[in-house]
């Protein structure tokens, strides 16, 4: 009886370990995947800071509103991006078009009293 009471106890114990390492693989996984997307987000930012420039200020790449890098190619980035086996910012490829938006945009905005412009970037990453 002590021997099934132990063998019980220690299949208890070895499968919360296995739940536990297979959650932090998954967990690892994903951040990995969003690091990835981050990276691709910054590559986008760094292709734009080329447009910073007194003379096209007000006719460029950064004039205020929202912009599609396929449509305007103002950038060299790319629609879509394979990486290790997942799609990155091709959210149509991955057969998502209908939950995310256009993952090819970024959207420049004045502050008001404030002499520069914030230009965010949409990147879709997986996360499965």
């Amino acid at each position: 009886m002590e021997v099934v009471v132990s063998l019980i106890i220690l299949a208890t114990v070895f499968g919360g370990l296995t739940a536990t390492f297979v959650g932090v693989k998954r967990y690892v996984s994903r951040a990995s995947r969003r690091l990835t997307a981050v990276n691709l987000g910054k590559e986008a930012l760094n292709a734009l800071y080329v447009h910073v420039r007194a003379d096209t200020w007000n006719a460029g790449a950064l004039v205020p509103g929202r912009y599609n890098f396929a449509a305007g190619a103002v950038t060299q980035v790319p629609n879509s991006i394979a990486i290790d086996g997942f799609t990155y910012g091709d959210a149509a490829a991955a057969g998502m078009d209908d939950v995310w938006p256009d993952p090819n945009n970024y959207t420049v905005r004045t502050i008001p009293g404030r002499e520069y412009r914030e230009v965010t970037v949409d990147v879709w990453y997986p996360t499965n």
